[in-house]
Parts: structure tokens; C-alpha cells; sequence
């Protein structure tokens, strides 16, 4: 009675093995489909992970570029001195003793506001003087008595037009010439005088 009983527990015991190896269930509980799936997941999980950084690298990448676009727009149109509203201004010119420092580009002010840009500088041979035109705004209002001087924004900084529009002549039309000019006050030269003592008290 006892070898059978051992015999049935055997062969009970070889059945079940046979069904959990039909259904792929391991030794230890788990099935092949659990054990496939978790040695696959670390590999999916770096797969997902080199995405997000590859993803990450062309978010900052495009972030840098728009930067540097920004950048680039900003200096061509601000220090470049790059006007996209020329065709609403019209020309007026002026001669100097010395234009040192002046550049094309060069703010143009009246009455302390931004009123234009210096165009070009060139030589006018027959005068022996400095040519500058400049591209005031349309309806600025410049006339024949108004006076051009060349100054310097703080000590060292950039030289800039100032023109006093004037009143009592008549209007200067587009092309007009502002006869009455001051040249730049040549800062270098008139610091170089102080420890020479050059410089006399009225």
C-alpha cells in the first residue's frame, strides 16, 4: 500500500511538473513570458532613456540657436545701425572743419531725441572740409539758420550730430545744405594740456 501510495505521489508530483512546463511557469513560480520580459526591460529602459536625452540635447541645441539668432539681430540692427524704416526719411547735409570720431550710422539728435542717422562722411575737395549727410525723419522740421555740432556722449563715448533746427529762416527742404556747423571738441588734445599747464584761467 505504501509503494503505491509513494507511486501516485510521484506520479502526481510528475504531472504537475508536466503541466507547469506546458504553461512555462519556472521553478520558481514565474512563468518564461515574466522572466523574457524582465530581462528585455533594462534594455528598454535604456533605449527610452538614450531617447529622452537625445531629446533634451536638441531641446537646448535649438534654445542656443534662437539665442544666438536673437544675438545676431540685435547687434546688426542696434550697432550695425541698420535702419528698416529709411525710405521714411529724407537727406540733409552738412560740412565740417573735422569730422574725428563721426561714423556712418551715427545718431542724429533735436532737442535731445533721436530725429535720424548720420548716412555718409566723404571729402569735399573744393571747400577743403568734411562732408556728412544725414537722413532725418519726415517731418522733422530743419531750417536754414539751424546749427550742426559734432559731441561726444559722456567723455569717452560715442560721437553723435546734434542740431539746433533754428526757426527764423526758412524750411530746408530734402537735399538742403545746414551752413552753420561746430566740430567735435577734441577731448584728447585738451587733456593732454593739463599737466603741461597749458590750459589758462580766464
Amino acid at each position: 500500500m505504501m509503494d503505491m501510495a509513494g507511486m501516485g505521489g510521484v506520479a502526481a508530483a510528475r504531472a504537475v511538473v508536466e503541466v507547469k512546463a506546458a504553461a512555462g511557469i519556472m521553478a520558481d513560480g514565474s512563468s518564461k513570458v515574466e522572466t523574457a520580459t524582465k530581462r528585455n526591460c533594462p534594455s528598454a529602459v535604456r533605449r527610452g532613456e538614450v531617447k529622452m536625452q537625445k531629446h533634451t540635447m536638441e531641446t537646448v541645441v535649438g534654445i542656443f540657436l534662437v539665442i544666438g539668432l536673437l544675438c545676431i539681430g540685435y547687434m546688426t540692427v542696434n550697432l550695425g545701425r541698420v535702419s528698416f524704416f529709411s525710405d521714411n526719411t529724407y537727406p540733409l547735409s552738412a560740412r565740417f572743419t573735422s569730422v574725428t570720431g563721426l561714423r556712418a550710422g551715427s545718431s542724429v539728435y533735436m532737442l535731445g531725441i533721436e530725429v535720424g542717422r548720420v548716412g555718409w562722411l566723404t571729402m569735399d575737395q573744393e571747400s577743403q572740409k568734411a562732408a556728412v549727410e544725414m537722413r532725418i525723419q519726415n517731418g522733422v522740421k530743419v531750417y536754414n539758420d539751424a546749427i550742426a555740432s559734432i559731441k561726444t556722449e559722456g567723455l569717452i563715448g560715442d560721437m553723435y550730430l546734434s542740431i539746433d533746427p533754428g526757426g527764423a529762416g526758412t524750411l530746408l527742404q530734402s537735399g538742403g545744405t545746414i551752413i552753420e556747423t561746430q566740430p567735435a571738441v577734441d577731448i584728447g588734445a585738451l587733456i593732454s594740456k593739463y599737466p603741461l599747464g597749458e590750459v589758462k584761467k580766464d
